[in-house]
């Protein structure tokens, strides 16, 4: 294993939320042992870009738009989802729409 996958592998997984969802939600990220949660509510498509670059994934509902830009810009991020009552969207590729 190469020293860099060495250190990401025992590095604490962060997660971006972009977006308010429950604070319940929210809670429960914040328990899971070794989480780092950034709570980043409001942000713009600019400060989006530079908070993406470290995460290993992102949530969001409908006010953060996930584009190609912030795909190309989040290097360890493996998935983003948007949390929703009833169905789950997650994706780590962008959608057909937006290719």
């Amino acid at each position: 294993m190469t020293q860099f996958k060495l250190l990401h592998a025992i590095a604490m997984p962060k997660v971006l939320v972009a977006d308010k969802i429950s604070p319940t939600g929210v809670a429960l990220l914040k328990a899971q042992p070794g989480y780092e949660v950034v709570e980043a509510y409001g942000s713009t498509p600019e400060q989006i870009l530079n908070l993406v670059a470290d995460v290993d994934a992102i949530l969001v509902r409908s006010e953060t738009q996930i584009t190609r830009e912030v795909l190309a810009a989040a290097h360890a991020s493996s998935a983003s989802a948007a949390p929703a009552w009833g169905s789950t969207t997650s994706t780590s590729t962008p959608p057909p729409s937006a290719a």
